[in-house]
């Protein structure tokens, strides 16, 4: 059996699992149910399935445990964090792209421009090796592409794309750059010593989106939200720290501690009516600017 099939085999598994307590039986079907539809052979014996629960562990770190009082398999959750949940979804569209022809006409994906993950495996190594980086950058705005000689700190995903966080050798600060606005880039030989005052974590745990919201204090916000919006809200929450404070016929309201950034800005804009900002005031100012702007231009 090829590795890739080993692989896939292990994450259905997983998935299997993750859904609730389940037997080998269970399992089993499931996987013959997904090789038939997948026309490669996942099926396993018990053995199998022992030794491959042994590899899921090593490689990622879930442990799939038997609860012998309700004769079942199981999943701790409490012990899943964000790179096993974000591994799970990413194989799920990948099998979703391998079927992606035999199921024209049923999946159809959004149009958009690559998001540079290309450079990930570049990006990474230098990281974890401390190698400084050139880069070939194109800003939104500029028409032309600059060289930028980097030391790269972290990736970190926004709103879909993902970014480098990285200081810029020419003037010592660090900056963002998006991953699908470099053309090129190189490893360099010279490594750098991090600076132990970068956070990136704590820089932006107030955060929304990629701007850190630098030189200012996070605010209590307080927002409501029409009942339907604020449904969604809930199940997809704006920020980690994001706490339910009223759900009536009439409004869901919620309480969250972060910057007010223009990217954050941006966010509250697009609920338009469904939205009412309750405080502080300084916010609920610039939306009304915001909205009178928009006006302004019809």
């Amino acid at each position: 059996m090829a590795k890739q099939q080993y692989l896939e085999r292990y994450m259905l598994i997983i998935k299997k699992v993750r859904k609730g307590l389940c037997t080998l039986k269970e399992i089993e079907d499931y996987l013959d149910e997904h090789s038939e539809l997948t026309e490669t052979d996942l099926r396993i014996s018990k053995r199998t399935f022992q030794r491959d629960c042994n590899e899921i562990r090593s490689i990622s770190g879930v442990d799939i445990q038997y609860d012998f009082s309700r004769k079942g398999y199981y999943i701790d959750e409490e012990g899943a964090n964000q790179t096993n949940i974000r591994m799970m979804e990413a194989f799920d569209l990948f099998n979703v792209l391998k079927m992606s022809e035999q199921l024209s006409g049923i999946i159809h994906f959004e149009e958009r421009k690559p998001q540079g993950t290309q450079h990930f495996i570049e990006i990474l190594k230098a990281i974890k090796e401390k190698n400084e980086i050139q880069i070939c950058y194109q800003k939104f705005w500029q028409d032309h592409v600059s060289e930028r000689t980097l030391q790269p700190y972290a990736l970190k995903e926004a709103k879909g794309r993902w970014y480098l966080l990285a200081v810029d050798c020419y003037d010592s600060r660090l900056k963002t750059y998006g991953l699908d606005r470099i053309e090129n880039i190189s490893i360099s030989k010279k490594t750098f010593k991090p600076d132990i005052q970068i956070d990136i974590k704590e820089k932006f745990r107030y955060s929304f989106g990629i701007l850190s919201g630098e030189g200012s204090n996070p605010e209590i916000i307080e927002l409501s939200f029409s009942p339907e919006q604020g449904k969604y809200i809930k199940t997809y929450p704006l920020h980690w720290s994001q706490e339910v404070m009223l759900v009536n016929e009439e409004e869901i309201r919620i309480k969250i501690h972060m910057y007010i950034t223009y990217d954050f800005i941006m966010e509250l804009l697009s609920f338009g009516s469904t939205l009412k900002v309750i405080a502080p005031v300084q916010l609920q100012e610039k939306l009304k600017e915001n909205y009178l702007k928009a006006l302004d231009r019809y």
